[in-house]
């Protein structure tokens, strides 16, 4: 799984762009976008933006790559204060149920 954040910042608040390569394993894009949403700390899952857009752009782009990998962009909203904790929890979270084939981070000034 690729798990990157690309943090843009805002005057009173941080774009979070999160984008996820996982392994299907036999699931459909819908049960694994879910899988992943759910793997995400409370805090977080609380701060999407808009579940359904993102689980109709991973059946859209599901198509476009590998039939076995899925590409989710999650978009999440929160204060810049508590961003470093979350971004930790999420990675903790995340590591723990899924395998993470590569991380990276890039911090993006506006």
């Amino acid at each position: 799984m690729d798990f990157k954040f690309d943090v843009s910042e805002d005057a009173e608040k941080q774009l979070d762009l999160l984008d996820f390569i996982a392994l299907l394993k036999g699931q459909t894009p819908r049960q694994k976008a879910a899988q992943l949403i759910m793997s995400l700390p409370e805090e977080v899952r609380s701060n999407l933006t808009d579940v359904k857009t993102i689980l109709c752009d991973v059946k859209q782009e599901s198509n476009d790559i590998l039939k076995d990998e899925l590409r989710i962009h999650l978009k999440i909203f929160f204060p810049p204060r508590d961003q470093t904790k979350l971004l930790e929890d999420a990675k903790i979270r995340l590591g723990e149920s899924i395998p993470i084939f590569a991380m990276r981070m890039k911090s993006l000034k506006s």
